[in-house]
């Protein structure tokens, strides 16, 4: 997950998730400006590292108990 670490596409080592990713930004970067989609994916990406994702939201939603009832109303209560 983001909170985790990933493998850096450069250096092959495991680093924080942000790390990863920024250094992957930096790599298309160039072919996301040129397509027009370096804002949008600028956007996201920092909202993902602020804000977790869908596995986070679950594992919230779902507690220390693992209520796949509570996962299920959190997903139709945001959709």
């Amino acid at each position: 997950g983001l909170t985790g670490s990933l493998i850096d596409p450069v250096s092959r080592r495991a680093v924080p998730a942000s790390e990863a990713i920024a250094t992957m930004l930096g790599a298309i970067g160039p072919a996301l400006e040129v397509n027009g989609d370096a804002d949008v994916v600028r956007d996201g990406v920092a909202r993902l590292l602020r804000d977790g994702g869908g596995a986070q939201r679950q594992r919230a939603a779902a507690g220390p108990d693992l209520d796949l009832s509570a996962v299920v109303d959190d997903v139709v209560r945001r959709t």
